[in-house]
């Protein structure tokens, strides 16, 4: 084979290297650009709003609010949720402390699931005051949560003095002498 030859092959194998190398980075970049994410409109939020109903939230006791039992089902938070909060349960108090729970699973206390304290853009409180706590999750990725929130104990009730008594005064009931 003379020199030519074996040079136009080795040309054609580079080329043809090139080709599929960029073949290979264009099928990358597209599948990327088209597989989820926070693109266009899909992680588009919504709110919900939880606890005006009776089933909705509870009392553990009477400082205590949270959204579902510990070992309960968890409250879906997909993409970009913000929960709205009725804690009206607490009355005026606001709240004193929140936590906010996570987990990858809806019933995390079964065996192989697990949860953690939420923070950072998955776990955003931007409203907290008596009677409505705002949380939302500010990522691309779906979640369960469950917020416990304790308010200040209730103040005791003011003491208006002993009780007014019976007037016993005989002069006074309108008797005649």
């Amino acid at each position: 084979m003379d020199e030519r030859a074996r040079r136009r092959g080795k040309l054609l194998t580079r080329a043809a290297g090139l080709g599929v190398a960029a073949m290979t980075l264009a099928t990358t970049v597209g599948l990327a650009l088209g597989a989820g994410g926070c693109f266009n409109r899909n992680c588009d939020g919504d709110f919900v709003f939880y606890g005006g109903k009776p089933d909705e939230g509870r009392l553990r006791d009477p400082d205590t609010w949270e959204t579902t039992p510990f070992d309960g089902k968890w409250l879906a938070f997909p993409h970009k949720r913000t929960w709205v909060l009725d804690t009206s349960a607490l009355g005026t108090r606001p709240p004193e402390s929140v936590i906010a729970y996570i987990s990858a699973q809806e019933t995390p206390n079964e065996v192989g699931a697990n949860f953690t304290v939420g923070g950072g853009n998955l776990v955003i409180f931007t409203v907290a005051k008596p009677g409505t706590l705002w949380v939302t999750n500010d990522t691309c990725a779906d979640y369960y949560i469950r917020v416990v929130v304790n308010a200040s104990p209730a103040p005791a009730p003011a003491d208006t003095g002993p009780p007014p008594q019976p007037d016993t005064d005989a002069s006074s009931d309108g008797g005649s002498e």
